[in-house]
């Protein structure tokens, strides 16, 4: 009697599981770029595949109208919501449909993800009287923010939190310990869709120069740490004549970056791709390469790196990643097992990682792999839903 209402109790909970409404708000999702997008899409696909009824609101930044379109019919499982609105007015706007949906839907469950949508989580739980669980992914750069109003803002939101996941272990470490103790908060690390990156693999030859090739997935910024690896590349050089640095994502500082490949001499040796649109592009450019490297460098104004997803992109394809210390990269690598961790402005430290990348690939390929599949979303949202 006992097991079978043990049995019938598991089933209940599953059923009310089911039926849960969940909001997500994101103010980045693909197709457009950018980690904090790529996490709420795998997130958002594997609560859906987990019979949860998801609707997503969200804009798209950097991308036309007709990737917008192309994406979200070949994604009809995903009720996606799409914001529009310029400068202010697109704030007003979001602040307006988050209250029309929120009343819509009346989820049971709200998720905000990254800073913005963080900062509505006072209103959320205004509106639904209390009645709705507010759940809210930190990043990294939400958490030291320059400005006491910005600070302010976030700290208070996260006070009225019911969970806190933070997409790694560094990002957890920013927090005041106070706020630790005194709110559920949570490491859930960040992961890829296996599923979907194995049905799109493409099967494409390797078009990219350099003996060997190293390559970074991001936008061109100070925190991406583009500039650090361009710093290495004069002792890099010392010892393969032929490296290539190959850049791919928007080139906000490509101005920035040329100028001082020109100035160290190693402008040759560097290769700027610029947006790639279609992900089979992204995918040819991981397969490209010898090694995927990611110096990010945590700025004065509170912008860090919570954990560089692109590593695990790269890793999926089999290369082996070299990363920066310091930031919430030391969550995304296992030293010696799909990578290296270094300081990222120390040019012999990064030789010595890029070199033993190259030396024990056929080594590291097992490892990698296994590091891949720990970090299968399928795997990752069992943990959410504990």
């Amino acid at each position: 009697m006992d097991i079978n209402n043990g049995h019938l109790s598991r089933q209940m909970e599953q059923q009310n599981l089911a039926n849960n409404k969940t909001l997500i708000i994101v103010w980045e999702f693909p197709p457009g770029p950018g980690g904090i997008g790529k996490h709420a899409y795998s997130f958002s696909r594997a609560l859906a595949d987990q019979q949860f009824d998801v609707t997503i609101l969200t804009s798209a930044d950097y991308v036309g109208h007709s990737e917008i379109e192309h994406f979200d019919k070949t994604h009809a499982n995903l009720n996606i919501i799409r914001v529009y609105g310029w400068f202010l007015f697109k704030y007003i706007n979001r602040f307006f449909q988050t209250f029309y949906y929120c009343l819509k839907l009346k989820p049971e469950h709200v998720i905000c993800s990254g800073r913005t949508a963080l900062w509505l989580t006072p209103f959320i739980q205004f509106i639904t009287n209390n009645q709705t669980r507010i759940s809210v992914f930190l990043h990294g750069s939400e958490i030291q923010m320059k400005g006491l109003l910005n600070r302010y803002l976030t700290y208070y939101s996260l006070r009225l939190a019911d969970r806190i996941y933070c997409v790694s272990s560094f990002t957890k470490s920013l927090l005041p310990y106070k706020l630790q103790m005194k709110r559920n908060v949570f490491v859930l690390s960040n992961g890829l869709n296996l599923d979907i990156l194995r049905k799109n693999r493409p099967h494409l030859d390797a078009l990219y120069s350099g003996s060997p090739t190293l390559l970074t997935v991001g936008q061109l910024t100070r925190r991406k740490g583009q500039h650090r690896v361009i710093n290495a590349l004069p002792e890099l050089v010392k010892i393969w004549p032929k490296i290539v640095y190959h850049m791919v994502g928007i080139e906000t500082n490509r101005a920035e970056l040329a100028m001082l490949a020109k100035k160290l001499g190693v402008e040759r040796n560097v290769f700027f791709h610029g947006r790639l649109k279609e992900s089979s592009e992204v995918y040819n450019a991981y397969s490209s390469t010898d090694v995927f490297i990611m110096l990010s460098e945590n700025q004065d104004d509170g912008d860090v790196e919570g954990f560089g997803i692109a590593i695990l992109e790269a890793n999926f394809f089999g290369q082996p990643a070299v990363g920066a210390r310091g930031c919430g990269i030391e969550d995304a690598i296992k030293e010696g097992v799909n990578g290296y961790l270094v300081d990222g402005d120390n040019a012999q430290e990064i030789h010595v990682a890029v070199m033993k990348c190259l030396e024990r690939r056929g080594d590291m390929e097992s490892g990698i792999k296994d590091w891949v599949k720990d970090h299968d979303w399928n795997q990752l949202i069992l943990r959410f839903l504990e």
